[in-house]
């Protein structure tokens, strides 16, 4: 890859970056205002424990975010990677503001205890408790392990278990119900067919770095 591609792909992250955080803040404070949600709890679900140091595993979704970024080194696969996402993320956004859902299971937190409670606050803070239904958290960790997996090879495995394990970390942090975690890996699948269609596969080789 050349330095102007490499450049051009840089701006092409960075947007993508800032289309998905913006769109989710601004999506996510307008379902502050709104007074009606519906309802995706299922029975017994209140019951599932919330176990704080799962927040490391959480956050590793954008890790693995990045570590595809760093790993394409096809200027034309990554435009279609980044396409993905776009789809991605629009669907969710779409969803949330048609369908919004509040998770009502975060328990109090109380900062004084401990670092990871400092930790676990803030995060409350940052987000607040909608863009719930689908998770965005789930779609791009599986978003990720499937670009791997069908153009990329060798650590699909790793990539395809911090997906699941970061699927998992989204109830266990109490961010998500789980339908919201199921729901998104569903949406994965869509956008990367999407993004895709009617493109034949790239070899290994030419589309990553080795």
């Amino acid at each position: 890859m050349t330095p102007r591609e490499r450049f051009y792909k840089a701006l092409l992250f960075i947007g993508t970056v800032i289309y998905y955080v913006g769109g989710y803040l601004v999506v996510n404070y307008l379902s502050f205002q709104r007074g009606v949600f519906h309802d995706v709890m299922l029975p017994g679900e209140d019951k599932i424990p919330f176990i704080p140091w799962f927040i490391f595993v959480y956050v590793s979704s954008y890790l693995v975010i990045i570590y595809l970024y760093l790993r394409i080194q096809s200027l034309s696969f990554f435009q279609r990677a980044i396409l993905a996402f776009l789809i991605c993320v629009t669907i969710h956004l779409t969803i949330f503001v048609l369908f919004p859902v509040r998770y009502n299971l975060r328990p109090l937190i109380n900062p004084e205890v401990s670092w990871l409670m400092e930790i676990m606050d803030f995060y409350y803070w940052l987000d607040l408790p909608y863009n719930c239904f689908p998770s965005l958290h789930a779609s791009n960790a599986f978003l990720v392990y499937l670009l791997i997996k069908k153009y990329g090879g060798r650590e699909a495995w790793f990539i395809g278990t911090m997906a699941v394990l970061i699927t998992i970390s989204i109830v266990l942090v109490k961010q998500h119900y789980i339908l919201d975690a199921v729901c998104g890996i569903p949406v994965a699948f869509v956008s990367l067919w999407l993004a895709f269609l009617k493109r034949p596969q790239e070899s290994t080789q030419k589309a990553f770095s080795t």
